[in-house]
């Protein structure tokens, strides 16, 4: 069954009387593009969305239809967290091998996704996903208080290009009021957390959630006493990090050697 945005965009670019082609060339981008819109192989990225809508005087309804359907495609085990996310007033989250998706570059994220077993067109519908959650989550109307512990193991692996890029992207997100970056030196040796990632949720009612992500999904984790053990390790994974300047200036040192 055809989405809406599907239709809407084979409708209006056919009320216009434009060809695939011609509705590609006037928006810069390739008919192919255009036909994948049209039979839902592709969703429109922001960007994109906002020139058609441009094109087709629709407002912000094609805008709006591929957000909707962006957020359709992330992955089933993670939208249960994505609405506790969206809700969070603070977001505590660790990583020992990956840049955390919220603040990945581009570059970097895509990277990430077509390193495994995504073939590309899945691998972009995902990158779709990850920067409206970003643009929904850290540039939203109501940002909440987040703080990232990261391992130093997951600065040092990567194109050293696309590093230097997201090296400096880090120090441009740490510098917000909201945005707590914490590194854990290569210097602590072994510390408590580094068997996974996980993130901590603190809901407007008290309550805390927390998600947990594996090779395989992810899962949601509401049990009190589970909770509360998570939160205790991130209390020993928080305990080894170095404080938020101390951060900022390794970060720094990282991207000069990733210049050489």
């Amino acid at each position: 069954m055809t989405s809406s945005l599907a239709r809407i965009v084979r409708h209006f670019r056919s009320a216009k009387g434009l060809t695939q082609d011609q509705a590609a060339s006037a928006i810069k981008v390739s008919g192919s593009l255009i036909a994948a819109f049209e039979t839902d192989r592709r969703i429109p990225k922001p960007d994109t969305a906002q020139r058609l809508d441009e094109l087709f005087g629709t407002g912000n309804l094609v805008v709006g239809l591929a957000a909707d359907a962006r957020k359709g495609y992330a992955p089933d085990w993670f939208r249960a967290f994505g609405d506790y996310e969206r809700e969070a007033l603070a977001l505590r989250t660790y990583e020992p091998l990956y840049i955390p998706g919220l603040l990945q570059t581009e570059a970097y994220a895509r990277a990430v996704l077509t390193a495994g077993l995504l073939d590309a067109e899945k691998a972009e519908e995902l990158l779709a996903v990850r920067f409206e959650r970003q643009a929904e989550i850290l540039n939203g109307p109501r940002p909440p208080l987040t703080t990232y512990v990261i391992d130093e193991v997951a600065l040092l692996r990567g194109d050293p290009e696309i590093m230097q890029e997201q090296l400096r992207h880090l120090l441009d997100l740490g510098g917000r009021a909201r945005i707590s970056l914490h590194l854990v030196p290569l210097t602590a040796g072994l510390y408590v957390g580094q068997s996974g990632p996980f993130t901590l949720a603190s809901m407007e009612d008290g309550s805390d959630v927390a998600f947990l992500e594996d090779q395989l999904a992810g899962r949601v984790i509401t049990d009190p006493e589970q909770v509360a053990a998570l939160t205790r390790v991130w209390d020993g994974v928080r305990s080894v990090a170095l404080p938020r300047d101390l951060t900022r200036d390794a970060i720094s040192k990282l991207v000069n050697g990733y210049g050489r």
